[in-house]
């Protein structure tokens, strides 16, 4: 469990190849990443390929009474983005106000 957690700075994956999981708090493969996040925010600039967030890059746990003020940008063609998470499980309480951009695409 991850919980009360912030991210303030700028990450960014530069490996254009990288299929993504880059994000303010939590990265993973959506069968081997099951976090739980709650109560945990995220302000930086968060820059990669594919499945970038501000809280969670893929997730199949769940996200609780977090939010994202950041700008979120997935560079890959087809490559999703989104201010709390590319793909997760269960979110609830949560939201984000910061840009999210991806790259149109297949």
């Amino acid at each position: 469990m991850i919980t009360e957690c912030a991210n303030y700075g700028t990450i960014t994956s530069t490996d254009v190849n990288n299929n993504g999981n880059v994000a303010g708090l939590v990265t993973g493969g959506w069968g081997s990443c099951s976090a739980k996040v709650e109560y945990s925010f995220n302000a930086g600039t968060i820059t990669g390929a594919d499945n970038v967030a501000g809280i969670v890059g893929q997730n199949a746990g769940s996200i609780t009474a977090c939010y994202n003020t950041g700008k979120v940008t997935a560079t890959k063609t087809g490559g999703k983005a989104g201010g709390l998470t590319a793909e997760n499980g269960t979110i609830t309480n949560a939201y984000s106000i910061g840009n999210a951009i991806g790259k149109k695409g297949r």
